[in-house]
């Protein structure tokens, strides 16, 4: 029987109590509140052959890293589909082929030219872990923010939809416009983790720390109809981080400590391995540069969680295991502090280059391992006695790294992807974080996350029609 579902597509399901369920579950998800699993259970439980509340729950179970239920889902669904509306087997096959390893921000933007308003296909497009940001393009924040200008049109007051392009804003260098639109959204649903998240990013870009301590102390310890944020809300342990990141910037080392025992900590927090590594990981790194180590203990922490679930092949995530080793070599003393172990490699894995050097002593040949270059397998390292001290000025407009004494410091991906560069003017002492166009024949993209599609070709500057950048939505 078909109804209508809260973003105006008609869908197919055989009761209202089921397609209330499955609203419930889609906002408890775009919310990242607990529960909407449990929600899209009660929905295909009523309805068994309810095609779309099975498509929802194989984004629920991925959401929670259980990727082999989600797949099951995902099959589930695309059996059902056959019957089903044009719409809702597009939409049924975007979730199944993203499961599959086959997913395509292409189909995305062609589902969203003729259903702009169908929000979870569209989702996955989104956000810091959507198929735009993990493109491999330097440019996915303007990418991001102009598709969902051109799908503005076709959006009135969801609050889903403007904590998106709020923090698309935000990101995009437009933070008061952003946090103002995200502050909107989120008087619409206060219990928006996503809302949160964006507004927290608006205070701290506009460098308005204080005001961005105090919403989040009070959104997470009663910011749910007066009860606190769940520690298994999906992003618990993110905005968790950022409360910890900002006492850190106050100089409150203590709050931070606590933040990070109580939330952070893979033996605390609740959130998935790799969202939980790369907070724990990135808190590591910060704390190192402002000279307030977060402690043997939780270094050798971070170090046994990183080996027991991680290999490489994700750069983000990869770049995250590199500055944790990097921090906990650098805490250590004695014999040990001139050791650096290896990032594991894979087939499939970036090559990787990182040299640390300190004029003037020169490189020991004994201390250097360098494995046979390769376009995919190249890595080299220096570790020299601990460097000194450092702090981090504000990292706003630009994260910059200020050491006492002139050095080298270099870090990059082979293929291109990012770089630290020394600012030449400041002696050797400031270093930023570039990231750096992926060169053309680069196939770093295609390789992890569409491994059956041709290498990316970087667009020129006079040619953007790359399928990447044929992302607009033109209103009818």
């Amino acid at each position: 029987m078909q109804r209508e579902d809260r973003f105006h597509h008609s869908i197919t399901v055989a009761s209202d109590a089921a397609l209330d369920a499955y609203h419930a579950g889609i906002d408890a998800m775009f919310a990242l509140q607990p529960g909407a699993l449990d929600h899209f259970d009660v929905a295909t439980a009523i309805d068994p052959e309810f095609a779309m509340g099975f498509a929802a729950r194989a984004r629920a179970h991925l959401a929670r890293a259980d990727v082999a239920a989600a797949r099951e889902d995902a099959e589930r669904a695309m059996s059902l589909a056959s019957h089903r509306t044009e719409r809702e087997r597009q939409h049924i096959q975007i979730v199944a082929d993203g499961l599959r390893g086959r997913g395509s921000i292409e189909a995305i933007y062609a589902h969203a030219r003729a259903y702009p308003r169908d929000a979870i296909p569209i989702s996955g497009a989104l956000g810091v872990y959507g198929l735009i940001a993990f493109s491999g393009i330097a440019d996915h924040h303007e990418v991001q923010l102009d598709f969902l200008r051109s799908l503005e049109p076709y959006w009135r007051d969801d609050w889903w939809f403007d904590t998106s392009r709020g923090w698309a804003r935000i990101e995009g260098g437009q933070v008061d416009e952003g946090l103002d639109i995200a502050l909107r959204a989120f008087e619409a649903n206060r219990a928006n983790a996503q809302g949160v998240h964006a507004i927290s990013h608006g205070y701290y870009e506009r460098g308005d720390v204080l005001t961005g301590a105090a919403f989040l102390d009070e959104w997470l310890a009663m910011g749910i109809n007066g009860a606190p944020y769940s520690v298994d809300g999906g992003l618990h342990c993110h905005l968790s981080w950022h409360r910890a990141l900002i006492a850190l910037q106050l100089g409150d080392f203590e709050t931070m400590h606590a933040i990070y025992s109580a939330a952070i900590a893979p033996s605390a927090s609740s959130a998935i391995p790799m969202l939980t590594f790369i907070d724990a990981a990135a808190l590591a790194f910060r704390a190192h540069l402002a000279g307030e180590d977060l402690g043997a203990h939780a270094l050798e922490e971070i170090a046994a969680f990183d080996a027991a679930h991680f290999q490489a092949g994700i750069t983000f995530l990869d770049v995250h295991r590199l500055l944790a080793r990097l921090s906990h070599s650098c805490s250590r003393s004695g014999e040990n502090e001139n050791e650096y172990s290896r990032l594991g490699t894979s087939h499939r894995a970036p090559g990787y280059r990182f040299q640390y050097h300190v004029p003037p002593t020169s490189v020991p040949a004994s201390n250097t391992r360098t494995l046979k270059p390769s376009p995919r397998n190249r890595w080299s390292a220096y570790i020299p006695a601990k460097p000194p001290p450092t702090t981090m000025t504000s990292n706003i407009p630009t994260p910059e790294l200020i050491w006492p004494n002139p050095s080298t410091y270099h870090f990059e991906l082979d293929d291109g992807g990012y770089g630290i560069e020394r600012d030449t003017a400041s002696a050797g002492r400031t270093f930023r974080l570039k990231q750096h166009e992926i060169p053309r024949g680069s196939d770093r993209r295609s390789r992890i996350l569409y491994p059956n599609r041709r290498p990316y070709r970087a667009p020129s500057r006079r040619n953007r029609r790359s399928p990447l950048h044929s992302h607009r939505v033109e209103p009818a």
